[in-house]
């Protein structure tokens, strides 16, 4: 074996130029196969290369999306909290906004109201009392009592003939019940504010 080893050295010192090709001597682009070889060995390894890099950005990018996502649910939960801590507040808000409108309503029908009692008190006998006393924008809802039935007529009379009020509807009326002498009746009628 030794002898064989010395024969092979010598064989490459003697020729040193000795080339050793393996692929086929006919040319590469003439066979299919070839062709597919040649082109899977140099387009195909750059398509290979560009989608292993686009799946590794997706990868990646997985992480940081993931972050975001998170980081907006921590967001959206801490503004939720704010907004269910400050609930009673903003209904506290809304409640006095309410009545302070409600006043700014009765704060300009006040001047009406003093007008359609002085115009009702001008018409109102001085046996007839009243009880209760409801003025909506065009109408007026009132109990009273009257201590004989002229006051009551007269108070009826002098409804009908006043200008201010019309369409006069009578409701219940009560002679001499739970212990307390006169008329008990309510009324229901149009008030035209702008003939006070």
């Amino acid at each position: 074996m030794s002898a064989q080893k010395l024969d092979t050295k010598d064989a490459l010192q003697k020729n040193p130029a000795i080339k050793i090709n393996l692929l086929p001597t006919e040319d590469l682009e003439k066979q299919p196969l070839n062709k597919f070889l040649k082109w899977v060995l140099t387009y195909g390894r750059t398509i290979i290369i560009i989608t292993e890099l686009i799946v590794i950005m997706a990868f990646l990018s997985r992480f940081v999306l993931d972050r975001e996502l998170t980081d907006l649910h921590e967001a959206i939960s801490q503004k939720r909290a704010i907004v269910e801590a400050t609930v009673d507040l903003e209904n506290g808000f809304r409640n006095l906004q309410n009545r302070l409108n409600n006043i700014k309503q009765l704060g300009g029908t006040s001047t009406n109201i003093d007008k359609v009692l002085e115009g009702l008190l001008k018409i109102m006998p001085k046996d007839v009392y009243l009880k209760d006393f409801v003025l909506t924008k065009e109408n007026i809802t009132l109990t009273a009592t009257s201590n004989s039935r002229t006051g009551f007529s007269t108070f009826i009379n002098n409804l009908k003939r006043s200008k201010i009020f019309s369409d006069i509807k009578i409701g219940a009326i009560n002679e001499g019940l739970d212990k307390s002498p006169g008329i008990k009746f309510g009324i229901n009628m149009k008030v035209h504010i702008n003939k006070i």
